[in-house]
């Protein structure tokens, strides 16, 4: 019987040359870890602009690079809580230079032509509580039914919370309808392109500090050792 010991040399992330550093971010790229990090920040991106919401309020189905492939809010968000988000984006611009700042601004401007004029949030709210009192409102965002995951915002409708199954009738007061379906529209999409760029990208200090966080080590080339 004879015994071999074999000695590797192990390097940090930011000891690798540049090809090592090409073939770890790769290899990371392709793995399950990163889809992993890519939905937590998805879910942390709705958590935060539907904050206050219940648990499982809202959820989304992605993918990427196939055929039907995009991403997709579904659920139910309160309608006052929706013309809330939509004035807060314009007041504290969360989002600056996105198409989804630009269409919950351009929302604000149409709240403020229509009906009695909403102004504000608590004005808009206001008129709709009046115009149908003793309901509770809310915006529901379908899901898919089949394999696709492109955004289907636009088919939202407003239900009673007790049936958010029957579509109630739009009338006049709920001309925002179709500015809320763009709203969200625009969310989805802006969520689509910046993590769709996370799956093909990562820069050298994300990955030096994943590799950190995590006490990962690797050979010359950059394979991970395990």
């Amino acid at each position: 019987m004879r015994k071999i010991t074999i000695v590797k040399e192990l390097y940090h992330y930011n000891e690798l040359s540049e090809e090592g550093k090409k073939r770890a971010k790769e290899d990371y790229l392709n793995s399950q870890f990163r889809n992993e990090t890519v939905n937590e920040y998805i879910k942390d991106e709705i958590d935060s602009l539907f904050s206050d919401l219940p648990d499982k309020s809202l959820d989304f189905s992605s993918s990427y690079f196939l055929q039907g492939s995009g991403l997709n809010i579904f659920g139910q968000v309160p309608l006052s809580k929706m013309i809330q988000v939509i004035y807060n984006e314009v007041e504290s611009v969360n989002f600056p230079n996105t198409d989804f700042h630009d269409t919950c601004q351009r929302t604000c401007k149409q709240f403020q032509t229509i009906g009695k004029g909403y102004h504000s949030a608590d004005e808009a709210i206001k008129v709709i509580n009046e115009a149908m009192p003793d309901t509770d409102l809310v915006v529901v965002f379908p899901d898919h039914r089949d394999c696709y995951t492109y955004c289907i915002a636009d088919k939202a409708y407003i239900a009673d919370a007790m049936y958010p199954d029957y579509e109630m009738d739009e009338g006049d007061f709920m001309s925002c309808l179709s500015m809320i379906r763009e709203v969200m529209t625009a969310f989805c999409n802006y969520l689509y392109d910046v993590s769709e760029d996370m799956y093909l990208n990562i820069s050298n200090g994300e990955m030096e500090d994943y590799s950190e966080i995590n006490e990962l080590e690797y050979l010359s080339d950059g394979t991970l050792f395990e």
